[in-house]
């Protein structure tokens, strides 16, 4: 989310293009606004191939040998997925090209996974502080200084706004 945001703050991805990305594609947008504008059926796609990722990652068809983290697994282990579906998935999520990741020493394996977490975390307080400022201009003081920091007058932390109302 962190450097997709950056991303679509660029002309290169919020600009205009010859063949558009999707049907009612605005050119010139803050990347929330390029999410508003995505059709409801793309948004649940997306939502639903993640959702799929995240399930087998969760070890729904990893096999006997998978130990999930929380009855004692490895944490940030992620199953093979090559070979499944009737062999059409053709190469893993994890380490696709077969560098050998998966073979590291358990010490280098440890650090790379600290690494992962605290990066992870720097992300997440990364987008958050984006998503704060082009809410509420000013609330991150550092990024207000940046001349043309998007603004964005919808509904943040409601990702289907405008397509489900739901009136409690």
């Amino acid at each position: 989310g962190f450097l997709g945001f950056i991303a679509h703050c660029t002309p290169i991805v919020s600009g205009e293009h010859k063949f558009l990305p999707y049907r009612g594609y605005v050119a010139g947008v803050t990347p929330q606004e390029q999410w508003d504008n995505i059709p409801l059926i793309g948004k649940l796609q997306i939502l639903i191939a993640i959702g799929m990722l995240e399930s087998y990652g969760e070890g729904a068809a990893a096999g006997p040998e998978y130990t999930h983290y929380m009855r004692g697994g490895q944490p940030g282990f992620y199953p093979d997925i090559k070979g499944k579906n009737n062999g059409q998935i053709q190469i893993n999520l994890y380490d696709p090209f077969g560098f050998g990741f998966r073979d590291k020493p358990a010490d280098k394996r440890a650090r790379g996974l600290r690494s992962e977490i605290l990066n992870g975390r720097a992300a997440m307080f990364g987008i958050m502080g984006f998503l704060a400022e082009s809410k509420v201009p000013g609330s991150v003081p550092i990024l207000s200084k940046i001349p043309g920091f998007p603004h964005y007058d919808g509904e943040v932390m409601a990702p289907f706004a405008p397509e489900i109302h739901l009136n409690f």
